[in-house]
């Protein structure tokens, strides 16, 4: 069938409408009855609607209704995929939604009636809903039990949502067919997970900032999840000993299929323990990130389980040891990501070959002490060998770190002149610290890294230096804006 616009191709149309906003697919429908047709699928594929607060400021708020009318709303439900209803309900929750994949109640703005329980009928209301998000409303035990008898819903997301103990436990029994469950400032009345309920199928786990479990409570719902692929753990423990509360070194069962791991703020032993139970010991993790955890001598023997396998890697702990960063570097050939804190120059190139040569994302400080310029030269040799680094930052996020030692100066005379092989970096960084370039630096970036941009609040330590430098690379277009 010919086209005279190539807009009128379904396929075309869909990539156009993905990037549309609702008033300008809204403008489309009014072109023709054939872009009606071809647009009127995706203005209504996503909807949000509801009543919000006029003055967030004013304690005795008035609502005003926003997003499509309701009648309009009943009359396309059948395109809609994607449902966002705030600030109440206002009856939407009453129409039948035949192909309704993702439904959102979300009151964190404030709600007409605060203290309303609400009830949905799951399955008959949302008979094809995959994917369930509650956020700051007050959810009644029939809404869980219809959970548990819906066929289709993998993923629950709850935020600032109190599970009361009368409802505990059809709660956690309403979950054990999900795959996917987060769980961000919930609070859990009293009830732990039954002791005869698994989580076979559950996949993927957040946990974040959840209360009102204790501490092996808490274990215990992890524990209880063997299938688990991705898991987020965040700040559980509140109390002032959280250091002295770790995870025992035992973990029933362990986490075999685990790959993506993102936990904050445990001591040495946890992660440790952890790690060590990730692949029935013998590793298998393909992302990892440790924010604010204390890592030593555990939990880097440990993390040597993933060196084969790690494609993504953030250590954001200042008590990591550079010579756990010297290792990584020299042992993970899939390596693809890595970000740490400062490392001494001197750990880092004593070391053997570097083996990442798949990195494209590299986040590092390197500090030098006073005598140790000629390191340098060792140093520009080895991140010459990352051929694919797309991305390199320099940046120190502690001033007071690069004030005590000396960091790596990007000079020529350094040996900068081994970086002409990075042909892909684009990005370099140096935010808390300064590169001291001259204009020998800015013309040799200019001919050899012509798609690099440079992220720098100081060029040069002395002021006339650094505004001369900074006018040039702006010239010549260099500077990342």
């Amino acid at each position: 069938m010919p086209f005279n616009n190539p807009l009128e191709i379904p396929e075309i149309a869909g990539i156009v409408a993905s990037s549309l906003w609702s008033n300008d697919l809204t403008s489309c429908l009014r072109v023709s009855k054939k872009w009606l047709a071809l647009f009127l699928p995706y203005r209504w594929k996503s909807v949000k609607a509801g009543f919000e607060p006029e003055d967030m400021s004013n304690s005795a708020q008035s609502f005003t209704w926003s997003g499509p009318h309701p009648s309009d709303i009943y009359r396309h439900r059948h395109l809609i995929h994607s449902l966002t209803m705030f600030g109440d309900l206002a009856g939407l929750d009453k129409y039948n939604y035949p192909n309704l994949r993702k439904l959102v109640v979300d009151y964190t703005d404030g709600a007409k009636d605060p203290n309303r329980m609400i009830f949905l009928d799951l399955v008959e209301m949302f008979p094809q809903v995959v994917s369930l998000e509650f956020k700051s409303v007050k959810v009644e035990a029939a809404t869980w039990m219809t959970l548990s008898t819906h066929p289709h819903i993998t993923t629950l997301d709850l935020g600032s949502i109190v599970i009361t103990s009368s409802v505990a436990s059809g709660f956690w029994r309403a979950c054990t067919n999900l795959e996917r469950l987060e769980l961000t400032s919930v609070t859990i009345e009293g009830r732990a997970v039954p002791d005869d309920v698994m989580f076979f199928r559950l996949t993927s786990l957040s946990v974040f900032e959840m209360t009102g479990l204790d501490k092996s409570q808490e274990l215990g719902l992890i524990f209880r999840c063997p299938a688990l692929k991705d898991f987020q753990w965040s700040k559980y423990l509140r109390d002032e000993d959280d250091s002295h509360t770790v995870i025992t070194n035992t973990i029933p069962n362990g986490w075999p299929h685990l790959e993506e791991l993102d936990i904050m703020d445990r001591p040495d032993t946890d992660v440790a323990s952890i790690l060590q139970g990730i692949g029935n010991q013998h590793g298998g993790l393909i992302k990892l990130s440790l924010l604010g955890c204390t890592f030593l001598e555990q939990s880097s023997r440990a993390l040597e389980l993933h060196f084969s396998t790690l494609v993504y890697l953030s250590l954001s702990s200042f008590s990591v040891p550079s010579v756990v960063v010297r290792d990584i570097l020299c042992s993970c050939p899939r390596l693809e990501n890595l970000s740490v804190e400062c490392v001494p120059v001197q750990d880092i190139v004593n070391g053997g070959d570097w083996v990442c040569h798949q990195l494209r994302m590299l986040t590092i400080c390197f500090q030098l002490e006073e005598g140790e310029q000629d390191l340098q030269h060792d140093l520009f040799k080895r991140l010459s060998s990352l051929v694919r680094l797309e991305y390199l930052s320099m940046d120190c996020d502690s001033l007071e770190e690069t004030h005590e030692h000396g960091t790596v100066e990007f000079r020529l005379e350094n040996g900068l002149g081994q970086l002409a092989s990075l042909k892909r970096l684009k990005t370099l960084g140096f935010y808390g610290c300064c590169p001291q370039f001259s204009m020998d630096e800015v013309a040799w970036i200019r001919i050899h890294l012509k798609q690099l941009r440079v992220r720098c609040a100081q060029f040069h330590r002395e002021e006339q230096e650094d505004d001369k430098l900074r006018d040039a690379m702006e010239l010549f277009g260099l500077i990342d804006v």
